[in-house]
Formats: structure tokens, sequence, C-alpha cells
């Protein structure tokens, strides 16, 4: 074995090449990596006694189900059906094998795994005789569908854990989470409990983000943690107690908060002051009249990313007055920003309104670095708004505008502009209308830094071949170093005459979706 392989930091960068890291696990198409990686590591642990801990660790680091863990005891087998339990006594030398194996876990996973008895959680946490099962544990991911008692749950807080991420299912989802109905009692009760243990047990706690509805005695208990500096309620519910709210910005250590506020009852009295004094991100989901209310208890001067969101339609003047009034501190700190309307604008008048209407309260922060706005409803753009926009922003590295076009909109002129302007762009999405503007798209300062360039939304374009190399050679020469274009029509012709231009861009090195 070669000498460097001695030196434990040289053999622990090796050994994290065959580590996923989470955005892997979204991807199915790379759990064939996941097997291979294990079996590589299994092979590397068998080759001799230094490199055998080293590789078992990293092995056993993360793990979805008890199973292979539980399968170090000769007691635990199957009994019919294909389920799993345990069938006799367990020797104290075979629990202690099974400690040496549990202790190497990092980060679990619970998911329901119907092949276990619920007996056998009962069993294997009553009779360990440690404090915890798990000491080494620096993440939890517990899903409601997971047979855990009260024995297991105390089981598996650890004083050691870090990351605690309490999902409504298996896998993580955005738009849905458990509502609590009559009957559900128990489950109440188990959740209550969870929180109680990591209160207690947890006290180095840094990142808790929840994903089902908040109990009552949770939500007056979460302000409680001191020491996390992430919390993400924003897949919890409303909340619903705005004193409780307040007591969430308090907490010393907070730099990053997720929350829904559609439903917390801000009143006309004057709200306290000096909450939320080291925020640095925060994300709000309510309506425009909640989220100012939110905004205008927020003191800290250190606020660089500010991403808002509703489920619900709103008037375009209500998103205007909303962003106007946000505090000038908060304004002059930000870096990227974010507005996000799922559910679409209305628009008192039969008048398309002009994107740039809600847009312009934001031009007053000059450090912005990313912009995005995905709004659904009856707007308009033209080349001068687009141009006004990407101007407004010296600092700015990413821009992102969605809406349902009306009338012409921007045509291939903004490009040009937006290169001028924009020296530093690296991402820009917007509609297009690439049917004109061509002839008066003469460069006048290429922009290579630009990277990615997306037409968002139905993108007409001409159809003849001639004047679609015309655009590929225009984009070409306006972005030089373009890798990425992604452009979304509805028509098998114009994708057609977009692969065309696609074919007069060489730089392209990324494949391209419609």
């Amino acid at each position: 074995m070669h000498h460097a392989l001695l030196i434990h930091e040289i053999l622990e960068i090796i050994l994290q090449y065959f580590t996923l890291q989470d955005e892997d696990f979204k991807e199915r198409y790379k759990y064939w990596r996941l097997r291979l990686y294990r079996r590589t590591l299994a092979y590397l642990a068998r080759t001799c006694k230094a490199l055998s801990d080293p590789a078992l660790d990293v092995l056993w680091a993360r793990q979805s189900s008890l199973m292979p863990v539980l399968k170090l005891l000769p007691q635990f087998q199957m009994i019919g059906n294909g389920y799993y339990d345990i069938v006799s006594p367990i020797e104290p030398e075979q629990w202690d094998r099974f400690m040496s194996y549990a202790a190497r876990i990092r980060i679990f996973t619970f998911t329901a795994d119907g092949r276990l008895l619920p007996s056998v959680y009962e069993r294997v946490f009553r009779k360990v005789t440690r404090p915890h099962v798990f000491p080494s544990l620096q993440r939890m991911i517990w899903s409601r569908d997971c047979p855990l008692n009260e024995d297991a749950l105390l089981g598996f807080v650890s004083p050691s854990l870090r990351i605690a991420d309490i999902q409504a299912s298996a896998f993580p989802r955005t738009d849905n989470h458990i509502k609590w109905t009559t009957g559900e009692d128990s489950e109440k009760r188990v959740l209550d409990l969870l929180f109680n243990s990591l209160l207690t047990v947890s006290m180095q706690l840094q990142c808790l983000k929840v994903g089902v509805t908040l109990t009552p005695n949770i939500e007056s208990s979460i302000a409680q943690f001191t020491s996390i500096e992430t919390l993400d309620l924003s897949t919890a519910g409303s909340w619903r107690n705005v004193d409780t709210f307040y007591a969430l910005g308090r907490m010393p250590n907070l730099i990053e908060l997720r929350i829904n506020t559609t439903n917390i009852p801000f009143d006309d009295s004057t709200p306290p002051s000096l909450l939320f004094n080291f925020l640095k991100s925060l994300s709000l989901t309510g309506s425009p009249a909640t989220i100012e209310a939110t905004l205008a208890v927020v003191s800290s001067t250190t606020l660089g990313v500010l991403q808002l969101a509703t489920v619900h339609t709103f008037c375009v003047g209500e998103w205007k007055t909303c962003l106007s009034m946000l505090p000038r501190h908060i304004v002059k700190s930000l870096t990227e920003f974010r507005l996000e309307c799922v559910r679409g604008l209305t628009n008192l008048s039969d008048i398309p309104t002009p994107a740039i209407d809600i847009v312009s309260p934001m031009m007053a922060a000059t450090d912005l670095r990313k912009v995005s706005f995905e709004l659904e409803g009856p707007l308009r753009a033209s080349d001068a708004d687009i141009t006004q926009m990407i101007s407004a922003w010296p600092h700015l590295r990413e821009f992102h505008l969605w809406f349902h076009r009306s009338g012409d909109g921007p045509t291939l002129q903004s490009l040009t502009s937006c290169a001028a302007i924009g020296q530093g762009l690296e991402v820009l999405k917007y509609p297009m209308n690439a049917r004109n503007g061509l002839a008066a798209s003469a460069p006048e300062k290429p922009c290579p830094s630009l990277k990615w360039l997306e037409f968002m939304g139905n993108t007409p374009t001409v159809q003849e071949e001639q004047y679609n190399e015309e655009v590929g050679k225009l984009v070409h020469r306006i972005f030089p170093n373009l890798q990425q274009l992604d452009v979304y029509s509805r028509h098998y012709e114009e994708d057609s005459m977009w692969a065309i231009v696609k074919r007069n861009i060489p730089s392209l090195r990324i494949k391209t979706n419609r």
C-alpha cells in the first residue's frame, strides 16, 4: 500500500469521492452510483486493517433504514410474509457489535419500512442500556409515516445532533403538509415528545426544518432553541400566534428564516423593536399585507437574501404597495431578491399593467446581484423597460423575469441593451418576441460573462431559415461565451427554427431542453 494512504487527511479526501451529496439523492438515476460506491467501500474495508475503519465510517455514515444495522444481530430474522423480528434474547457482546456500527452513523433518514414489525423498534431501544443509540448522529430526517414510539424517539435524539429535518413524508414536498384532524391526538403527542427531547438533549442544534403542521406546544417552544441558526418552517402551515412569532425574533443566533405568515393576526398595536437583529436570509410566504407587517419588525442591517411568495391571488397594486413599504435598511443591504406569485395577479383594468410597475420599488436596492420576478398575470414589458431594469442594478449577475406576455413584448433589441449595460451578467431569463428587433440589433458591446440565456413563456420566431441563422449569429456576437440557451415554444415548427438558431451559436456546450 502506498505510504500516502497512511496519512489520515489524504485517505479521508479520497474516500469522500465515494459519498453522494443531498442533491444526488433527488435524482433517482444516480442511485446506481450509490450502489457502486457502497460496494467499493465494502471491498476497501476488507483490504487491510489500516483502511478498514475509515472505509467503514464512510460506508455507514448515511442510512435510511435500521435493516443494515439490525442484520448484525443473529436473532434478527425473517418470520414469514417478508416481515422481520427479533426471535430470541440478544447477548451482551452482540449488543456491543450493534452499538459499534451504530456509532458510525452520521445521517439517518427515517422512512416507513414495512418489513419491520413495530415491536422491533420497542425491543431494540428498550434493550440498549446506553443513553443514546446513535452517539455520533449529526442529522436526522424524520417522517411521520415511520412507526416510531417514544422509546425510539428518545434513542434517536442525540447531543451530537446538529440538523433536525422533520418532514411530512419520506420525500421532500414543497406544496403539501400534514394537517391534524380529529383522532390524531397520538400523533400530536409523539411530535410534541420529539420536540421536547430535542430541546433537552440536542443543546447544539443548529438547523431545524419542519414540514408538518405545528402543534400549539411546538409553536410556543421553538424560540427556546437558542443555538439554532437556520429555521425552515415554510411547509409547516401558517404560523398562528403573533406573540410566539415575536419570540422567534429574539433568538440570539438565528441568521436564516423561512416561514409562512399568511394567518398571523397582526394588529394595529406597536410591535416590539429590535427583532431579528442578525438575519442574513429571509423567506416569507403570505399576503402582501402580512409580508409588509413582518418586514416592518425586522431590524437586521445585514439581510442579504429576501424571498417573497404567495399561494393566493392578489392585485398588482397590493404588491407594488408592499414592495414600496420595504424598510430602508433592508433595501440597502439586499444582494438577492425574489418574488413568486404562483397563483397569479389581478388587474382592475382591462389594459395589461407594465411589469416595471411591480419591479420599480426594488430598483432602489442598488447592490442586488440576483433578481427574480415570477409573475402570473396580465402584464407587459417593452425593450425600454428591460433596459431600465438591468441598468438599475450595476452589480447584477442573474436576472429572471417571467410573466404571461401581452402585446409584442421585449424584442431582440433588448439583448443588445442588456449586453451593453450588464457587463457582469451571467444568467438572463425573460419573455422574448424574436420576430422583431433583429434589424436594429447591431451589438454595441458584447457581454462575455453571460453563460445562460433563457427565453421564458411562448417564444415566437419567424419561420425562415435564413432569419434564424442571423438570430443565432447575433446571439453569438452579443454573448460570445454562451453555454446554455433554453427556449420554450408551443409549436413543433418553432422548435425546428430554434434548432437553427442554436446551430449558429458555436459556444454552446450544455445540452439544452425545450
